[in-house]
């Protein structure tokens, strides 16, 4: 029994290592369109490109050769591309103004501009004699010289 060999446990699927009948067709391809590029002088980024990017690109041509009605046509036929539409919204409006009658809706209104109103601050930091803001605690930092060129404020903005 020790000269009988033991039976090989073959494994479900494709064995290691082997081809499918796809890959030797987009080898070809691949190999036939490199030699295209090569006999050609394309560069390897031309190859690569999108349809999109060809678009971009000559829209960004164009554009640098001061050729705006070309590079604008070019935008409007790339821009479905690069944006996405904006889909209709069906707005469903509750308790809507239809519905009021022009007291309430002018009351309403007032309401809002109540809500909305940025009251008055004295120059001593106060509202209504109620204290807001301290105007003695804040620190206002004097304009910088630049020795080489103009004014400079703490933002960093030029004053002259």
């Amino acid at each position: 029994m020790s000269d009988i060999p033991e039976p090989v446990k073959r494994k479900p699927g494709r064995p290691k290592g082997a081809r499918n009948k796809r890959s030797p067709a987009a080898e070809a391809i691949a190999r036939s369109r490199a030699i295209l590029l090569r006999e050609n002088n394309i560069p390897a980024w031309i190859a690569v490109m999108t349809p999109r990017d060809v678009m971009m690109h000559a829209m960004v041509r164009a554009a640098a050769a001061d050729n705006w009605p070309l590079a604008a046509d070019i935008a409007a036929k790339v821009a479905p591309y690069l944006h996405p539409r904006l889909s209709q919204v069906e707005m469903n409006v509750r308790d809507g103004v239809a519905n009021l009658s022009q007291a309430e809706i002018e009351r309403q209104i007032h309401d809002l501009e109540e809500r909305a109103k940025i009251p008055d601050v004295a120059e001593d930091g106060t509202v209504g004699g109620e204290v807001v803001v301290d105007v003695t605690a804040v620190e206002v930092p004097e304009p910088r010289t630049n020795p080489d060129g103009p004014i400079i404020d703490p933002d960093g903005n030029s004053l002259n």
